[in-house]
């Protein structure tokens, strides 16, 4: 597979860069060249608005006989991402993100009432993401800018617990303020590092009881740290490929469930003398790193590239009920433990709409 994979990728880019119509850049899918502040001053409140919408589709069907024994199945993903900036006055800009994206596969397996027939299997959730981000600078043209920042991540559908299917949950707000570094920007680049303190504020539902119970109770959790974050905007390749990047960490100091941990641990060891304490992993940093490169063959025909690499030890945006029985609290509790780096990766042609 991996060899196939290495194929489709060659193919892909080549076409993708032969292509007339690769070398053409979206109008407003890079950066605005930044003024001067005269410049700036006349155009103030003036919006700059940029929204795509895009969807990747794949699919394949075998009948019941076919010799190699293949399974059929589907893909696909919808997506939007939007952005809109704006400088309110000479000295601040502000600059707003959204992104929405969900998406499902769906597998063609034996039909275990006729093993003759195939069936389709109820597709799964792969993709789900609901993110935005308010980021307030002063530009003050100094060596570093002030800012103030407000992000917001949760999911359409929460289906990682046997009980059943949770809506828009979690859901984590955070607030940070620090300094901002302008790196690059100019017409089609943009690069910005910024460091503060931040708070993370987390809102949930959780099952309460084993399954098939699909009893549920509301949770909070907050936590707070050291952010450091950097974004990138360029184009690669004699502007073929457009690079998205964004790089962050963020180093909790305090957090509110950390006694609860502590109580955890003598709860699961006693439930499994085996178990590992866990008491500390919220203290390790996150880390997310995630890459988008995007190539046109036409003008609503692309290639894109995803890969992210995501460490976060333990996820504090679950839920941490010592109230709860040892056999709903333990796979509750470790399901937030990650020992090893999460990894994902997609390719794939992508049909796409520029609405503003």
């Amino acid at each position: 597979m991996s060899r196939m994979r290495r194929l489709l990728a060659t193919f892909l880019l080549s076409a993708t860069f032969s292509s007339p119509a690769a070398a053409q850049f979206t109008p407003g899918t890079a950066p605005e060249t930044p003024k001067t502040p005269e410049a700036a001053e006349a155009d103030t409140g003036s919006w700059k608005f940029q929204g795509v919408a895009r969807i990747n589709m794949s699919q394949s069907a075998y009948s019941s006989n076919w010799m190699g024994g293949d399974q059929g199945n589907w893909v696909w993903v919808a997506r939007f991402d939007g952005r809109a900036e704006r400088q309110l006055t000479p000295k601040f800009n502000t600059l707003n993100l959204l992104v929405l994206a969900y998406g499902q596969t769906g597998r063609q397996n034996p039909d275990p009432l006729n093993p003759g027939q195939r069936v389709w299997d109820t597709p799964d959730k792969t993709t789900d993401q609901i993110e935005f981000e308010s980021v307030g600078r002063f530009t003050l043209g100094r060596f570093a800018d002030p800012y103030a920042a407000l992000r917001m991540d949760t999911q359409f559908l929460d289906q990682s617990q046997p009980n059943g299917t949770l809506n828009l949950t979690p859901v984590r707000l955070k607030l940070s303020a620090g300094l901002a570094k302008v790196l690059l920007k100019n017409e089609d680049s943009e690069i910005i590092s910024r460091i503060g303190l931040g708070a993370r504020f987390t809102t949930g539902t959780a099952f309460t009881e084993a399954p098939p119970s699909t009893a549920t109770e509301g949770y909070s959790n907050t936590d707070a740290g050291i952010e450091f974050v950097n974004t990138a905007i360029m184009p690669l390749l004699a502007k073929k490929v457009l690079y998205k990047g964004t790089l962050s960490f963020f180093q909790p100091f305090s957090y509110s469930q950390a006694d609860k941990l502590d109580e955890y641990d003598a709860i699961a060891l006693a439930f499994d003398p085996g178990h590992n304490a866990i008491a500390d992993y919220w203290r390790v940093a996150d880390i997310n790193f995630e890459n988008n490169f995007a190539a046109k063959i036409t003008e609503n025909l692309g290639v894109e590239l995803m890969a992210q690499v995501i460490y976060n030890k333990f996820d504090s945006t679950g839920n941490i009920d010592v109230t709860a029985p040892p056999d709903v609290l333990v796979p509750q509790t470790q399901r937030n433990v990650r020992l090893a780096g999460q990894f994902r990766q997609t390719l794939a042609l992508s049909l796409s709409y520029r609405i503003f």
